[in-house]
Protein backbone atom coordinates (compact mmCIF):
# COMPACT_ATOMS: atom_id res chain seq x y z
CA UNK A 1 0.00 0.00 0.00
CA UNK A 2 2.88 2.31 0.78
CA UNK A 3 4.46 1.73 -2.45
CA UNK A 4 1.07 2.78 -4.61
CA UNK A 5 0.96 5.87 -2.45
CA UNK A 6 4.57 6.60 -3.40
CA UNK A 7 4.46 5.69 -6.49
CA UNK A 8 0.88 7.70 -7.33
CA UNK A 9 2.63 11.00 -5.45
CA UNK A 10 6.06 10.76 -7.56
CA UNK A 11 3.76 10.32 -10.79
CA UNK A 12 2.10 13.28 -9.77
CA UNK A 13 5.32 15.65 -8.93
CA UNK A 14 6.31 14.35 -12.33
CA UNK A 15 3.35 14.73 -14.17
CA UNK A 16 3.51 18.61 -12.68
CA UNK A 17 6.58 19.11 -13.23
CA UNK A 18 6.15 18.55 -17.06
CA UNK A 19 2.86 21.13 -16.88
CA UNK A 20 5.34 24.05 -15.51
CA UNK A 21 8.20 23.08 -18.31
CA UNK A 22 4.84 23.60 -21.44
CA UNK A 23 4.04 26.76 -19.23
CA UNK A 24 7.12 27.81 -19.56
CA UNK A 25 8.12 26.94 -23.17
CA UNK A 26 4.46 28.83 -23.87
CA UNK A 27 5.27 31.77 -22.21
CA UNK A 28 8.77 32.27 -23.66
CA UNK A 29 6.69 31.80 -27.27
CA UNK A 30 4.14 34.17 -26.33
CA UNK A 31 7.24 36.98 -25.59
CA UNK A 32 9.11 36.08 -28.26
CA UNK A 33 6.14 36.32 -30.81
CA UNK A 34 5.46 39.69 -29.15
CA UNK A 35 8.84 41.52 -29.62
CA UNK A 36 8.81 40.05 -33.29
CA UNK A 37 5.86 41.84 -33.79
CA UNK A 38 6.91 44.75 -32.09
CA UNK A 39 9.90 44.98 -34.47
CA UNK A 40 7.84 45.03 -37.54
CA UNK A 41 4.83 47.51 -35.87
CA UNK A 42 8.10 50.17 -34.49
CA UNK A 43 10.09 50.28 -37.64
CA UNK A 44 10.30 53.79 -39.17
CA UNK A 45 7.54 53.06 -42.17
CA UNK A 46 5.60 49.65 -39.86
CA UNK A 47 2.11 49.91 -38.61
CA UNK A 48 0.19 47.99 -36.33
CA UNK A 49 -1.19 45.73 -39.05
CA UNK A 50 2.65 44.48 -39.93
CA UNK A 51 3.25 43.98 -35.85
CA UNK A 52 0.05 42.11 -36.31
CA UNK A 53 1.27 39.83 -39.03
CA UNK A 54 4.50 39.27 -37.50
CA UNK A 55 3.61 38.46 -34.55
CA UNK A 56 0.89 36.00 -35.45
CA UNK A 57 3.61 34.48 -38.03
CA UNK A 58 6.20 33.89 -35.50
CA UNK A 59 3.76 32.53 -33.51
CA UNK A 60 2.66 29.82 -35.60
CA UNK A 61 6.18 28.91 -36.93
CA UNK A 62 8.11 28.91 -34.09
CA UNK A 63 6.21 28.78 -31.08
CA UNK A 64 3.55 26.63 -33.31
CA UNK A 65 4.35 23.47 -30.78
CA UNK A 66 4.43 25.17 -27.23
CA UNK A 67 1.63 27.96 -28.33
CA UNK A 68 -2.20 26.73 -28.78
CA UNK A 69 -4.62 29.25 -30.43
CA UNK A 70 -2.13 32.24 -30.68
CA UNK A 71 -3.99 35.51 -30.81
CA UNK A 72 -2.01 39.09 -31.34
CA UNK A 73 -3.16 42.44 -30.70
CA UNK A 74 -1.18 45.62 -31.40
CA UNK A 75 -1.87 48.97 -30.40
CA UNK A 76 -0.89 52.69 -30.86
CA UNK A 77 -0.50 55.27 -27.97
CA UNK A 78 -0.77 59.02 -28.63
CA UNK A 79 3.01 59.07 -26.92
CA UNK A 80 3.95 57.05 -29.94
CA UNK A 81 4.24 53.68 -28.13
CA UNK A 82 3.33 50.57 -29.88
CA UNK A 83 2.33 47.45 -27.60
CA UNK A 84 2.07 43.80 -28.65
CA UNK A 85 0.00 42.02 -26.75
CA UNK A 86 0.38 37.98 -27.85
CA UNK A 87 -1.95 35.32 -25.97
CA UNK A 88 -2.64 31.76 -26.43
CA UNK A 89 -3.36 28.71 -24.43
CA UNK A 90 -0.45 26.22 -22.68
CA UNK A 91 -0.53 22.76 -24.37
CA UNK A 92 -2.00 20.54 -21.36
CA UNK A 93 -0.54 17.64 -19.98
CA UNK A 94 -2.62 17.19 -17.62
CA UNK A 95 -6.56 16.03 -19.24
CA UNK A 96 -8.90 19.00 -18.58
CA UNK A 97 -6.29 21.32 -17.52
CA UNK A 98 -6.90 24.75 -19.33
CA UNK A 99 -4.17 27.23 -18.47
CA UNK A 100 -4.41 30.88 -20.82
CA UNK A 101 -1.84 33.24 -20.66
CA UNK A 102 -0.92 36.72 -22.19
CA UNK A 103 3.02 38.44 -22.72
CA UNK A 104 3.45 42.04 -23.96
CA UNK A 105 6.20 44.03 -25.66
CA UNK A 106 6.23 47.45 -26.03
CA UNK A 107 8.40 50.09 -27.40
CA UNK A 108 8.80 53.63 -29.29
CA UNK A 109 8.03 54.59 -33.21
CA UNK A 110 11.11 54.87 -34.32
CA UNK A 111 11.61 58.44 -35.78
CA UNK A 112 13.80 60.68 -37.42
CA UNK A 113 14.97 63.61 -34.76
CA UNK A 114 17.27 66.67 -35.74
CA UNK A 115 20.31 67.23 -33.02
CA UNK A 116 19.20 68.90 -30.48
CA UNK A 117 15.39 69.14 -31.09
CA UNK A 118 12.79 68.40 -28.16
CA UNK A 119 12.20 64.97 -27.66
Amino acid sequence: MEFIVTAATFLLVIAACWQGGLWYMARQAALASAQEGLRAARAQHGSPGAGQSAAMSYATQVGGAHLNAPGAQVSEGADQTIVVRVTGRVPSFVPGLNINISREARGPKERWTTPGAAR
